[in-house]
């Protein structure tokens, strides 16, 4: 069965930890669903309780010392923006998505988003499925629900 931004609702809501369980997922047509979908595939277990995944996510800059923050970054837009503009062909959602990144200045940085490769792909998290089937059996091998 083909991956629905419905579908994507309803598994962010099932799968993303609490703290990441803002009142935006509920919004029907917006991007955020995908990309906490993106940074809970990312996250440890003990990032999961944290806000924003214990990334330095409060825009007064990267305080992890090497920069994790930003690869992690990265690395979820690759995944919503996959999820977004090539499997449901919603290019104004990645677009949004992108734009609300656009103030992190190490994303323009081709370091950064080889980083971002090489952790997807460590991660086993690339290539990415394209129907929900399997996307929920990604989220319940990671987050084990």
């Amino acid at each position: 069965m083909t991956l629905t931004l419905a579908d994507i609702h309803e598994l962010a809501w099932r799968y993303c930890p609490e703290p990441a369980r803002w009142d935006y997922l509920l919004v029907e047509d917006y991007w955020g669903p995908a990309h906490e979908i993106a940074h809970a595939l990312l996250s440890t277990p003990e990032q999961r309780v944290l806000p924003s995944y214990g990334l330095c996510g409060d825009g007064n800059g990267c305080r992890c010392g090497d920069g994790r923050c930003y690869v992690v970054e990265a690395a979820a837009l690759r995944i919503s923006g996959h999820l977004l503009f090539n499997v449901l062909g919603r290019d104004d959602l990645s677009s949004q998505d992108w734009d609300a990144c656009t103030n992190i200045t190490e994303l323009e940085k081709p370091a950064t988003w080889r980083a971002s490769w090489a952790m997807l792909r460590a991660e086993r998290l690339w290539p990415l499925p394209r129907t929900r089937a399997g996307l929920e059996r990604l989220l319940e091998r990671r987050l084990g629900r």
